[in-house]
């Protein structure tokens, strides 16, 4: 299930996007109402969570403007307002159902799963598929109470299909539904998350495949056999049996009912959750203390009576912000404080006459409360949720203070990793690692390599663009400073060089400074870490980084229109292919595919009718060659194959059939009559001591030569 969560607030953004990844849903973020409008027009969302106040495009225009546009998607508004007036106007609005900041997780995960079950025909709180059974509260699937163990996306793909049971999805709408903005798969990975889901049915002994596979659409969920119904319904009336039972009997917790398993995931998802949420207060104080600031200097310029609209605006602001970031934190008061303290502000805009000494109070107290949370959650919050979470063993002695936990977090090296993380699979990839600090690169090793990841440490001596040469790595891990060793400065030297200009480089950094934030990223940096490494953050940050810079690879390779190599691509390959025919003296051969009435069907039909001709031509060669055979787009309307150990009787026959059956295809324009276009081809041999220009040479003049009978008119066919 894809979210979109429109919210101006990074704390209570980040922490969203936390509870609502741990439910497996997949989540996209806007920062202002426009954005958040341009993701709503971009993609299909499941559910929209809505802030009220909003830059640029608050909520209340947000979800008119949606509705307007004939928009369906439920909506779930969040307002820090508990005032009628402001609730009724956002469901007038449109908006489907509402939480007041500060909120709890739970009932705001609660309200969405019923939005979820609301727009589809009243689906229950599970959903099933003969006994196999997915818990959407508890993010489990179970076949026959057995549970199985899904990878985050699997889960997503098989819910997806159980809640859109009639629904055909194409590669392109799995990618809209499951996967953000920032980090589109290719085909190849949908089928991969396809298969892998598959396996593991196939593996619990589902009795069929749920997966349906409708060749040339897409997926869909499989119609149930009629003996999987009727056993599915001999298991209900057994399940309710037990239940009712366990509800009679009372059950000790001993029992192995599923129950206790149930409470047993659900309190690990809660526990990750909080340890997450921990991070996430470590990483913001800075923010809040910042926004705490703002209000200390509002009131100290109105204690002045100097109070104006410009500090009035920042302090109310600052404070509604705090309002709705506290409660993420449970500190319930603190958000009661901040609320009190936005009303006073407001008021003030207003004109109103109020007591200054009170909102002075509110405000020392409201810095009382951000302060006992820095001394106290973090030291005790944060490691028993690290601790609950796995993340520290449970052995270990409570530390004295946060800087003891942090020594402890760099000093144990065996750190176990939670089991929601990505399934772990052979990675491929080698990562370098540059690190003064033979601990923490010791610590990354242990971390990285149960994972696939070859991992190279080198000596900060190291010259480091002589060691890319040797390695060939995929990633780089550096310290911002190593000694006098600037890792900013590499960083750079790195962006303007040709050959690692695209190097995926991430920073290790234990300074809290927004300003080296800023610096690292203006360095050229794709993404950073803070110390002490937690190893779930650091891996799901690598294999997102490797997979984007993997997709951004594949694009500079194959030309986009026709998904086929591009010229550099083919050219690098094919010279690779002479260089083997050579030392082996096999057979090679060249061909050009020229769609020569290209440029006729662009004036008379359009571009676009241009672009369906090619991507149709492209299709069929794809098709109709082997899988080793290199086929890629040369120019507008050319394309060039190159088969190793095939001599050109054989690449003619081929062609031929190919010719023959791409005259088969009926174009349809718009407003015009359908028409059929042809080919034309051209074949060049290669011979002992040929360069690859010269087998092209030769397949041009074949071309050429031939063209004379091949050629005919673009040939428009009666209505």
């Amino acid at each position: 299930m894809r979210v979109l969560v429109v919210e101006d607030d990074e704390v209570v953004a980040q922490s969203l996007t936390i509870a609502l990844g741990e439910h497996r849903y997949t989540v996209d973020v806007a920062s202002d109402g426009r954005m958040g409008w341009d993701y709503a027009m971009t993609c299909e969302y499941d559910v929209i969570v809505l802030d009220v106040m909003l830059p640029i495009l608050n909520g209340i225009h947000f979800c008119q403007k949606l509705r307007s546009s004939g928009s369906m998607t439920p909506i779930l508004l969040v307002t820090a307002h508990n005032d009628r007036a402001t609730l009724i106007e956002g469901l007038d609005a449109g908006a489907d159902d509402y939480v007041v900041k500060p909120f709890d997780l739970k009932e705001l995960l609660a309200r969405l799963r019923a939005l979820l079950r609301r727009g589809q025909s009243a689906l229950p709180p599970t959903l099933h598929w003969g006994c196999l059974m997915l818990d959407p509260n508890a993010c489990e699937v179970r076949w026959h109470e057995k549970l199985l163990k899904l990878t985050p996306k699997e889960y997503s793909l098989l819910e997806l299909l159980l809640r859109n049971p009639q629904r055909i999805y194409s590669s392109s709408a799995l990618i809209d539904h499951l996967w953000s903005l920032d980090t589109p798969p290719s085909e190849d990975t949908i089928r991969s998350h396809v298969k892998g889901l598959r396996n593991k049915l196939k593996a619990a002994k589902v009795t069929d495949d749920p997966v349906e596979t409708v060749y040339g659409i897409g997926y869909r969920l499989r119609k149930l056999p009629e003996t999987i119904a009727a056993e599915s319904t001999e298991s209900t009336e057994s399940v309710e049996s037990v239940e009712l039972a366990v509800s009679i009997s009372n059950s000790s917790s001993s029992s192995t009912s599923a129950v206790p398993q149930l409470r047993d995931a659900s309190q690990a998802m809660d526990d990750r959750i909080a340890a997450g949420l921990a991070q996430v207060w470590q990483q913001s104080q800075g923010k809040l203390f910042t926004r705490m600031e703002h209000l200390e200097q509002a009131i100290a310029v109105a204690q002045q009576g100097l109070l104006n609209a410009s500090s009035i605006q920042v302090a109310e602001e600052s404070a509604h912000k705090l309002a709705g970031s506290l409660g993420m934190f449970s500190l319930d008061r603190g958000s009661e404080l901040a609320k009190d303290i936005e009303q006073w502000f407001s008021q003030a805009r207003q004109g109103s006459d109020q007591s200054l000494e009170s909102v002075t109070q509110h405000v020392q107290e409201l810095r009382q409360t951000l302060e006992l949370m820095s001394a106290q959650a973090i030291d005790e919050g944060l490691k028993a949720a690290q601790l609950k979470a796995g993340l520290i063993p449970e052995s270990c002695e409570a530390p004295a203070d946060v800087s003891d936990l942090i020594e402890l977090d760099q000093r144990n090296l065996e750190i176990p990793i939670p089991i929601l993380l990505p399934e772990r699979k052979p990675s491929e990839a080698r990562i370098l690692i540059l690190d003064d600090d033979d601990a923490v690169v010791e610590n990354l090793t242990q971390v990285l390599q149960p994972w696939g990841f070859e991992v190279v440490a080198l000596p900060v001596t190291s010259d480091l663009m002589i060691e890319l040469q040797n390695y060939q790595p995929d990633l780089l891990i550096l310290e911002v400073m190593m000694g006098e060793v600037s890792g900013l400065a590499l960083c750079q030297t790195l962006r303007n060089t040709v050959q690692w200009s695209d190097l995926p480089v991430l920073f290790l950094t234990d300074s809290r400074d927004p300003e080296l934030t800023h610096r690292v990223f203006a360095a050229g940096a794709d993404d950073f870490v803070r110390k002490p490494v937690i190893g779930p953050e650091l891996i799901t940050r690598l294999l997102n980084r490797l997979e984007r810079s993997r997709l951004l690879r594949s694009l500079a390779e194959t030309d986009s229109l026709t998904q086929v190599a591009n010229r550099r691509t083919l050219t690098a390959q094919a010279e690779t292919f002479l260089r083997i025919a050579h030392r082996h003296e096999k057979p090679m051969c060249l061909a050009i595919v020229d769609l020569y009435q290209l440029r006729e069907i662009n004036d008379l039909h359009g571009y676009l009718c241009g672009d369906e001709v090619l991507k149709r031509c492209a299709k069929i060669l794809k098709a109709s060659f082997r899988q080793e055979d290199l086929i890629g787009r040369w120019s507008d309307e050319k394309f060039v194959i190159v088969l190793y150990g095939t001599d050109k009787a054989g690449v003619n026959h081929h062609l031929l059939d190919i010719v023959n059956q791409f005259r088969r295809q009926v174009f349809v324009p718009v407003n015009a009559e359908p028409f059929t276009a042809n080919l034309a081809v051209g074949i060049g041999e290669y011979r002992r001591g040929d360069v690859l220009q010269t087998i092209y040479d030769r397949a041009k003049l074949s071309l050429v030569a031939g063209m004379e009978f091949q050629r005919s008119p673009l040939m428009e066919l009666s209505a």
